[in-house]
């Protein structure tokens, strides 16, 4: 582990009667930096090495530019995601994140037979002295790529940045459908709790005409590394319904899975604390909640605003966490997670609250969430 929260955390397990070791790395302010003989210079990173100076299992780079151990990196012009997973002694597999795309050369032994594929059909790629391989990537693509013996270089030069909540270019206005894609959040909202749909009654079998204000946390993240959400019509603390993040594993682990929402955007130098009712279906699990701010400098920050561990059971409890924003920071996310953890169960999460505060109030029902209720399926919510 490298030392102290504002910097980053990199943790390795090894499993008892196997070589080679699990690595997941995390970085929580910019630039370059070393976990042991890992160097990394991006948001997040995982792979497998049995040898660190052999090519990894698999390893993954996640909204950064470079991952490297031994001979061997990731890397990428601007901040993007890359995952490499070595399928047969002849045979890698690669994946490019949603908003990852440019053209992407592999440095390594490529001898002329070699063929990359995207869903079964052949891709145009340039061999080079049987040394690189370059062909154009896609964003949220997968590619199986044939006949390269030994890799020490997988470079991706971006088409554009891919900065995550980059500021997109206004574009025409869509027909209207039937699932609207701006809910009518007002900001802050009135009343206490600045968390839109904190009981979670507003969803598709309610009122499927409205887009839900809560999100996946998954965006740099491919599948397998995170799990989504639904709304459950059975389990709730109050109300009728709650948010279920659902168990799902790779071997004995329990996968990440998360739910964030913006609640702010002016949060410069406010206090404030969320809480949440939850409940597990396996005894134990951990949860954490997350409070953190877009920084227009370097992108999402959040020192101080990762709770430790909480452990839960199967009956439901609150828990609370507090943070104070910096004077850099503008819009501020409300976020409750699930982490990586050994046999975990589903977790149930129902009335999320954020306010202004170093304490935690009785759940106040939200005023977006009133009138979606209140106003007729179809029409704008009224302000």
């Amino acid at each position: 582990v490298e030392g102290g929260e504002a910097r980053g955390v990199g943790v390795e397990v090894t499993r008892e009667g196997r070589p080679g070791s699990a690595c997941f790395l995390a970085a929580y302010t910019p630039g370059r930096r070393r976990f042991g003989d890992i160097e990394l210079d991006g948001k997040l990173a995982a792979g497998r090495w049995r040898d660190p100076q052999a090519a990894p299992e698999y390893a993954a780079l996640i909204n950064g530019v470079l991952l490297r151990r031994g001979p061997r990196s990731l890397e990428a012009s601007a901040p993007a995601t890359l995952y490499v997973e070595q399928l047969a002694p002849d045979q890698l597999l690669m994946k490019i994140g949603s908003e990852s795309a440019g053209t992407l050369t592999l440095v390594g032994s490529v001898p002329g037979t070699v063929t990359v594929e995207r869903d079964g059909q052949r891709v145009e790629a340039t061999a080079a002295r049987e040394r690189s391989l370059t062909f154009q990537a896609a964003a949220d693509a997968s590619y199986r790529v044939s006949g390269v013996t030994d890799w020490q270089s997988i470079r991706l030069a971006c088409e554009a940045p891919a900065r995550e909540d980059a500021v997109q270019p206004a574009a025409a206005k869509p027909l209207e459908t039937a699932v609207r894609a701006e809910p009518g959040i007002q900001s802050p909202l009135p009343g206490k709790n600045q968390i839109a749909n904190a009981g979670f009654e507003v969803n598709l079998h309610t009122r499927g005409d409205l887009a839900s204000p809560w999100e996946q946390r998954n965006s740099y993240y491919f599948a397998w590394f995170g799990t989504g959400h639904d709304y459950d019509g059975e389990v709730a603390h109050t109300g009728r319904h709650s948010a279920r993040i659902s168990r799902a594993q790779s071997g004995q682990v329990t996968l990440r899975g998360g739910i964030e929402q913006k609640f702010s955007a002016a949060a410069a130098g406010k206090t404030y604390t969320l809480s949440a009712w939850l409940k597990a279906g396996v005894d134990p699990t951990r949860v954490r909640l997350v409070l953190y701010g877009w920084n227009p400098k370097w992108g999402r920050d959040f020192e101080g605003g990762v709770s430790p561990e909480f452990t839960i059971g199967t009956e439901w409890q609150r828990i609370t966490w507090t943070r104070t924003f910096g004077p850099e920071v503008t819009d501020a996310y409300a976020m409750t997670v699930r982490p990586y953890q050994v046999m975990g169960g589903d977790i149930w999460i129902d009335d999320v609250q954020v306010e202004e505060g170093a304490e935690a109030t009785d759940f106040a029902p939200d005023a977006w969430s009133a009138r979606a209720q209140k106003e007729t399926p179809g029409q704008p919510l009224s302000r």
